[in-house]
């Protein structure tokens, strides 16, 4: 599926720290509220927040400004450049007290799909467990709104495909083969999950092995739609395509 962009950055390069002028009119207690303040800088941005904040919500964060590293006694943190800015505009905004249901409210739900997975992602790099938890919530209502709509099906194949993420917190992925199994008696009947299935890009054989154990016996029942409602799955090819994917794994 073609990549999407969530938003435009307003701020796009703006420099949000305060003037020194500033700085130097303040009374001893917001001087001292200062000092607890730090840049975040990525790519051309930076976002202005409180590090008790930062730290709070990610342990990345907690560590940074709280262990043993330069950084904790710096006014600035650089998160380079790899990163989709958007995305972690987004991400700073939740620790800066935004809610998950705040930041997908201006899209479409399809794209939501796309946006909390690659959101997840990054707050499974920073470490950011509520905003985690708060994207499987979501997704799983999501999906069950959208089943019948081909997104929920490339969703499956970004979390749970061959060239899957790798995600040290594998909650949403769980929760995306869950739902899979959940509606494996409808599934079949989509063109192309049948399609994707067949060519071995829907599900790695971690995925697929005990999807196809699981309800081997009911797929035989199930009708496809391949070239209309009444061709059945072939689970001979089904297993081929996974031994073929096995032997290459």
């Amino acid at each position: 599926m073609p990549s999407r962009k969530y938003f435009q950055i307003s701020s796009l390069g703006r420099d949000l720290m305060e003037d020194h002028t500033v700085l130097a009119s303040m009374d001893p207690r917001s001087l001292l509220e200062s000092k607890l303040s730090v840049t975040v800088k990525f790519r051309n941005n930076r976002f202005l927040a409180t590090k008790c904040r930062l730290a709070a919500g990610s342990k990345y964060f907690e560590r940074a400004f709280y262990g043993d590293f330069s950084v904790a006694a710096s006014p600035v943190i650089d998160l380079g450049d790899e990163d989709d800015p958007e995305l972690v505009l987004l991400m700073l905004r939740y620790l800066n007290g935004s809610s998950y249901s705040d930041l997908r409210c201006s899209m479409s739900m399809p794209q939501t799909l796309d946006l909390g997975i690659s959101l997840f992602a990054l707050a499974d790099q920073y470490d950011v467990s509520t905003l985690r938890a708060d994207i499987v919530d979501w997704f799983s209502m999501d999906v069950r709104n959208l089943m019948c709509f081909e997104v929920v099906l490339y969703a499956f194949q970004r979390l749970l495909g061959p060239s899957a993420l790798f995600l040290a917190d594998t909650s949403l992925q769980d929760t995306a083969f869950e739902l899979c199994l959940e509606n494996i008696e409808t599934l079949p009947e989509n063109q192309t999950f049948h399609d994707l299935l067949l060519d071995g890009t829907l599900l790695h054989s971690t995925f697929a092995g005990p999807l196809l154990a699981e309800v081997g016996g009911r797929l035989q029942q199930f009708k496809t739609g391949k070239r209309g409602p009444t061709k059945d799955l072939d689970l001979s090819q089904v297993f081929a395509s996974e031994d073929n994917s096995l032997a290459s794994t």
